[in-house]
């Protein structure tokens, strides 16, 4: 995220009510690698979908592998 990213979100929150902490569920959190992992996670293939109806996408992982460190 970028400063113009952070901006349009600051102004969606006014349209919306888009919080841009993501309080309300707006972002999810894909972890691929921490401290506490013994492997990390490699993704080798994805794609996103859009769904213009709901205004919300999806990033979906294809293929993964799992990399000892």
């Amino acid at each position: 995220i970028d400063r113009n990213a952070f901006k349009e979100l600051c102004n969606l929150h006014g349209v919306c009510y888009v919080c841009t902490a993501g309080e309300g569920g707006e972002f999810e959190t894909l972890v691929i690698n921490c401290p506490l992992f013994n492997e990390r996670i490699r993704i080798l293939q994805s794609h996103t979908e859009w769904d213009d109806k709901t205004q919300s996408g999806q990033f979906i992982v294809d293929d993964a592998v799992l990399v000892v460190k």
